[in-house]
């Protein structure tokens, strides 16, 4: 049956929203005399007209100053294999940290203000499963209780976390975390929200949506005051001299926004195109600027390549109303452009410069640009996946299976953070992002669901035209306007500022365009363009602006809907741009969602528009676009980034929709298991599947076999050709990652000579291919994976993309200049045979063997940096078998038949004195990584959704009740930690509970006298009410 279409939207605003009454925050202590130097507080002032209130205005900071009371220093010496201090801190963005001193915590203590008891289960990983109510009733319980326990758990794993989160998504972060956070902080503040606004979509959310805001704040209020009572803090805060400040409901609205306003839409690369065109025409030898146009057109088209893999069928939407079946035409030379259009581009040059930035601070081209990359602490933090669901009829049980590898970079922790919930109408498991109440993928007893990111182009760049006497006038449809300015002053962090040698204080103006109904912020600027009588200013505006709240919700709600149609209609007007994948005992589905605009068909969407020709004739939002699916024809949909849909709209997105692409490696593994199967795949096959396409080289598979015909010919290369071919019939799929330590020297090394040959050879190729065209701005292909990043160039298909085509003759410029293809190719070769013969000492092919690629799960905190072989596949692992066998309570079933795995391990969260021990001994607590080596193995832990399911796995049972915790003022580190000679601890707690003998909830503990976990951290089981269960 046919999905019916969704609503078309006009332009979402702020306005007509209902106002809300703000929660009142509770006071927040002040010293009684001011602190010396700088307020830690982001300044914020009005110029002209802001949206949202009437000037002047002067931003209210929610993250007050901390309270110093005393100094301990932290001297984090290395010990055997431990991080010396200095390396942890320029992870951090500087160098240095110190500790803070005691404070008295008698009035952080939780009230006598009893709401509802809260049951925590935890299962040996350290994953808890929340449940208020009758657990024999999912509709029983209260919401705001089953919240409470969520941000209780999360305080419990995740505090530092959780904290750093809150900074970044408020553009606070350098405040808190040191310089490095500054082109983080600047870039949200300027494209995202301010305080203001922040507070006004948590007032305008629904009751039910403020009371779980309000619910998890609690809770993490409460865990906060037990870990500061027990001196448990983590050791974070006291390295950076920083108190973590009382929880708001406002916090987690501003980590959604971040997380889904900041990665939930693409597009917005117009200037980035237009400076790349144009250094094209300024640095790269092309005849002239048409051929250098040609030449963009070969790297960036707006519809997806007719031989893209789509998930999708054209028989799937067939019957369905798609918004973009026929994208447009883009010009084949510069003078088919708009004219404005054409004056416009010319400004994007190196004049360019960030809107708002003055002085010495340096901001990455990303940030001027406009593009929506993260930056600092979460630098690893992205949105990429893949997913796979399969029909009952593809499958030996006769009922669907789904997996599904969320990409959100390699961290220790991870962005992501495994629970259970359970009551108020859930009956759920999985992740969710880390500082939010609510699962993003999971499964129900009945259902599964995964997502990746979809790549629409939800964001238009506009140039507009500045009056030459004051930069803040504009024109917009032949009209004068003046712009809103606020500034916002940014002061780093005091310890980490002196520590690194230098103190940031920097001044921000963001300026903001009030055209449209929409609020668009200034990104960049021109003052002095070539060709042109005035300056230029490049604004964004976004389809989904003040919508995440509202889609987040929607997404929060799947968690307790049964069937396909209470799925489809939760996230019908969902806003933000992913593909949601679901399989029940029934059915798969597929539904691609965003919220993309109808533009004007007469500009080239690839560059900026015109204030003058831009335009939204409306906007198509959710199943609107027509994207969406019930059993598809294949019998399964595979997706990786890749379009929903043929011929699907790419907009300025030079790299996703072409026909090199990710997701055909998992299409080519699951034909390969169909066809093994006789279309009868177990879930064994499923993960296969998976463990098949994060294994085997993603790339080489489309340039290889040309590289191999080319090296034929000639006999010098021909030992090169036995090597590649070797590798691409090593097994069935080829080309896989195999390696060993083959000379015993306790280093691996990758068996396959090809491997090296391949690597090399594209290198070889870009250079000779594309360095005189690109100049200065030619992109590397790199294939060693960065820390927090995946597996680089081996998986990413975008880097090749281009070459394919120049292979494939797909080009409008001659990029080969007239030389026959095989005479580069082995060029390459040769060239590449010269390289390897000089790196590895020899010209026998047999002795290249390149070292084995790592994944590098880069610390987000004090702990080290683990690694694991290279493979291509999510930041979480979930397999649901949707039959019997997915429901049963058997630990050692569930491995396999309803498994996670979520690296390096799902606690994140180090006491000072844990940290100290760590750095004398070189060990940290294992449970920082007890999921590493299921994740390496594909392997899996349960996870359990069922009550049988969790009580067969639990291992401590945690009783609370929903006490609002009195918490006003920031919460402080105590102890010392001294370790020149080794492990030496003050004052503080030494490992056991201050507590103990009295449980949270302020009953007796029954097993207060017995010894805490050894690898469990402080507080995290001692002083909870703990019983055994059989």
């Amino acid at each position: 049956m046919p999905t019916r279409p969704g609503p078309i939207r006009r332009p979402p605003t702020m306005r007509g929203r209902p106002p809300g009454k703000r929660p009142t925050r509770p006071p927040t202590a002040r010293p009684a005399t001011p602190p010396a130097g700088p307020a830690t507080c982001a300044e914020a002032t009005w110029r002209g007209s802001p949206p949202r209130p009437s000037p002047p205005y002067r931003s209210e900071c929610s993250h007050k100053p901390a309270l110093i009371t005393g100094k301990t220093t932290l001297p984090l010496r290395a010990g055997s294999g431990g991080m010396r201090r200095r390396e942890f801190t320029k992870l951090m963005g500087f160098a240095g940290g110190a500790a803070l001193g005691g404070v008295d915590t008698a009035a952080a203590l939780p009230s006598d203000d009893t709401l509802e008891r809260i049951e925590i289960r935890t299962d040996e990983y350290g994953v808890s499963h929340v449940t208020v109510g009758d657990p024999d009733d999912r509709e029983d319980g209260d919401l705001y209780a089953l919240a409470y326990g969520n941000g209780y758990v999360q305080a419990r794993d995740r505090l530092f976390e959780m904290d750093a989160a809150r900074h970044v998504a408020r553009g606070t972060a350098s405040e808190a975390i040191g310089p490095g956070q500054l082109p983080s902080d600047i870039q949200v503040r300027r494209d995202l929200y301010n305080e203001d606004e922040i507070e006004r979509l948590t007032d305008a959310a629904s009751a039910t949506a403020r009371t779980v805001l309000r619910g998890f704040a609690d809770g993490v209020n409460r865990r906060m005051t037990e870990l500061a009572a027990q001196g448990d803090l983590p050791a974070e805060f006291a390295a950076l001299g920083h108190a973590p400040e009382p929880w708001q409901p406002e916090d987690t609205t501003a980590i959604v926004t971040y997380s889904i306003g900041l990665f939930g839409v693409r597009g917005g690369n117009e200037l980035a195109n237009a400076r790349q065109l144009n250094r094209f025409i300024r640095e790269g030898e092309f005849a002239s600027p048409d051929a250098a146009f040609r030449a963009y057109g070969d790297i960036t088209r707006v519809a997806a390549d007719e031989d893209h893999y789509a998930s999708l069928t054209a028989a799937d939407v067939a019957e369905q109303d798609l918004a973009f079946e026929d994208p447009p035409e883009t010009p084949a030379a510069l003078a088919e452009l708009p004219d404005r259009q054409r004056a416009f581009l010319r400004a994007a040059t190196d004049g360019v410069r960030p809107w708002g930035i003055d002085g010495d601070v340096t901001v990455p081209d990303t940030v001027t640009n406009g593009q929506r990359v993260s930056h600092g602490i979460m630098g690893a933090f992205n949105w990429g996946s893949n997913a796979m669901v399969v029909s009952g009829e593809r499958t030996a049980t006769g009922q669907p299976m789904m997996f599904g590898g969320p990409q959100t970079g390699l961290s220790k922790p991870s962005f992501l953070y495994e629970i259970g919930l359970h009551g108020a109408g859930f009956e759920a498991s999985g992740v969710g992002v880390v500082g939010t109440p609510s699962l993003v993928i999971g499964r129900t007893p009945d259902a599964a669901w995964s997502v990746t990111t979809g790549y629409d182009d939800m964001v238009d760049t506009i140039a507009v035209e500045l009056d030459p006497d004051d930069k803040h006038r504009y024109r917009w449809n032949e009209s004068w306007h003046e712009m809103a300015t606020e500034t916002v002053v940014h002061r780093s962090s005091a310890a980490g500022s002196a520590l690194a040698g230098e103190s940031r204080v920097v001044e921000q103006e963001i300026a903001r365009v009030e055209q449209e109904g929409d609020s668009m912020p200034v990104v960049a600027w021109n003052p002095d363009p070539d060709g042109l009588d005035h300056p230029v200013a490049w604004v964004q505006r976004t389809t989904s602006r003040f919508e995440e709240l509202d889609s987040a919700f929607m997404w929060a709600q799947l968690g307790r809907t049964d069937g396909f149609e209470a799925f489809r209609d939760r996230i019908e007007e969902f806003a933000f741009t992913f593909n949601f994948h679901y399989a029940d005992r029934e059915r798969i589905g597929y539904l691609h969602m965003g919220s993309v605009p109808e533009r004007n068909p007469n500009l080239d969407p690839r560059f900026p528009a015109s204030a003058a020709a831009h335009e939204w004739t409306d906007i198509h939002t959710g199943l609107g676009l027509g994207t969406s699916a019930t059993d598809p024809e294949r019998g399964y949909v595979v997706n990786w980034n890749n379009a929903p849909a043929p011929n699907w709209y790419g907009g300025d997105q030079p790299r996703y929709f072409g026909a090199v692409q990710e997701v055909e490696a998992l299409d080519e593994a699951m034909q390969i298991r169909l066809d093994e199967t006789g279309d009868a795949l177990t879930v064994d096959d499923v993960t296969g599947v998976l463990a098949d396409a994060a294994t085997h080289d993603i790339a080489a598979r489309w340039f290889v076999p040309d590289l191999e015909r080319a090296a034929r010919g000639d006999p010098d290369l021909q030992p090169l050709a036995d090597a590649l071919a070797a590798w691409r019939e090593a097994d069935a799929i080829g080309y896989p990652w195999t390696a060993a330590d083959g000379d015993g020297d306790g280093e691996r090394e990758y068996v396959h000579e090809g491997h090296a040959v391949w690597d090399e050879t594209r290198r070889q190729l870009q250079s000779r291919l594309f360095g005189d065209e690109f100049g200065g701005s030619q992109p590397q292909v790199q294939f060693e994976p960065t820390p927090g990043g995946h597996a680089a160039a081996h998986e990413d298909a975008g880097p090749h993309l281009l070459l394919y085509r120049v292979l494939q003759r797909d080009t409008r410029y001659d990029w080969l200049e007239g030389e026959p293809l095989t005479q580069v190719l082995r060029a390459a070769l040769r060239d590449a045979r010269a390289a390897l013969t000089e790196r590895f000492g020899s010209a026998d092919v047999d002795d290249w063997h390149e070292p084995e690629h790592t994944l590098k799960f880069a610390p987000l905190g004090a702990t080290e940096q683990e690694e694991i072989p290279m493979q291509a596949r999510g930041s979480w692992n979930q397999v649901v078998d949707l039959s019997d066998r997915g429901r049963s309570a058997d630990p050692a079933v569930m491995r396999r038949h309803s498994g996670g795995a979520l690296p390096p391990g799902n606690s994140g969260q180090l006491s000072v004195d844990e940290f100290a021990r760590a750095q004398a001994t070189g060990e940290e607590p294992g449970r920082l990584t007890d999921q590493l080596d299921l994740y390496a193995g594909f392997e899996f832990k349960p996870l359990p959704v069922t009550r049988e399911q969790v009580e067969a796995v639990t291992t401590r049972t945690t009783l609370l009740t929903a006490e609002k915790p009195a918490l006003d003022a920031p919460v402080q580190p105590t102890g010392k930690v001294t370790l020149p000679d080794g492990l030496d601890t003050g004052t503080g707690p030494t490992g056991g509970d201050t507590t103990a003998g009295t449980g949270t909830d302020g009953t007796p503990d029954a097993t207060a006298d017995e010894p805490a976990p050894a690898d469990r951290p402080t507080g995290h089981v001692d002083g909870e009410r703990t019983e055994d269960l059989p």
